[in-house]
């Protein structure tokens, strides 16, 4: 058992080892923002995701287009909030403080929010149960999840906590346009992706040389098929298989590409 154990714990710290470096400079990097854009498109859809998994659509203050990231809600004491895993230097935490708060949530339907800074003095709870929740942050945060609450309060200063509210009726997004929940039309992703109905690519004519070449490929199809549940709301039985079979194959392909 202590054998079996010991193992676990290595694989473990190996794929904690990988999470750190995929984010080394303190951003994410090619593979993970890669990765970013397969997450976000399945908790747009929600689907093959739990439920506490979402996407959060905010304006980059610099170009006001919408840029999207999977994140992940923690829940504490009845409210709900997110955590920056990369710390204050996070590029969507310069977003929301820019934009005053105001951003969405996006599940299956569009939720206008208001993003409230939680004061660092309150943080120290919430932190450890955001760790409980997401096990992807564990790597970035130097503080282990079972740690007394002294521990996370000494970190509580580097990592931002936003309460999520409900924006009021009527909230516009950053960019001046008044939000529609469920709307039809292109789904934008991230700032430099956005999807539209009937884009579909056909592997089978193209001839791809490299494991991200693959990965880039799958990767607009799986967004395809976000679309059409965004705009069916559901999930056909034709494309259900698809999604299984993209998301666990383009995972694969990430890793083996770690390991060249």
């Amino acid at each position: 058992m202590n054998t079996t154990t010991g193992q676990l714990r290595g694989m473990v710290q190996r794929l904690h080892g990988v999470k750190r470096w995929m984010y080394r400079t303190g951003h994410p990097g090619a593979l993970a923002r890669a990765a970013n854009r397969i997450s976000a498109a399945q908790f747009s859809a929600g689907i093959l995701s739990p439920a506490r998994a979402v996407t959060l659509e905010v304006p980059g203050r610099r170009t006001g287009r919408l840029v999207s990231l999977p994140v992940v809600v923690a829940d504490y004491q009845g409210g709900r909030y997110l955590v920056s895993m990369l710390g204050n230097d996070a590029n969507w935490v310069r977003n929301v403080r820019a934009a005053g708060g105001l951003a969405a949530l996006r599940r299956g339907i569009r939720e206008q929010v208001q993003l409230e800074e939680v004061e660092p003095g309150d943080r120290a709870p919430i932190l450890r149960r955001y760790l409980a929740a997401a096990p992807g942050a564990r790597p970035h945060l130097p503080v282990d999840r079972h740690a007394p609450l002294e521990e996370f309060e000494r970190i509580a200063d580097q990592f931002p906590v936003f309460r999520i509210i409900p924006a009021a009726p009527g909230a516009e997004r950053g960019d001046g346009q008044a939000t529609h929940p469920g709307g039809r039309g292109a789904l934008e992703l991230s700032a430099h992706m956005t999807v539209r109905p009937g884009s579909w690519t056909d592997l089978s004519t193209t001839r791809p040389t490299t494991p991200m070449t693959i990965y880039g490929q799958a990767s607009r199809q799986l967004l395809d098929l976000a679309e059409v549940h965004h705009m069916t709301g559901h999930i056909t039985w034709w494309s259900r298989p698809r999604w299984w079979c993209l998301s666990a194959g383009l995972r694969v392909i990430l890793v083996v590409d770690l390991m060249r």
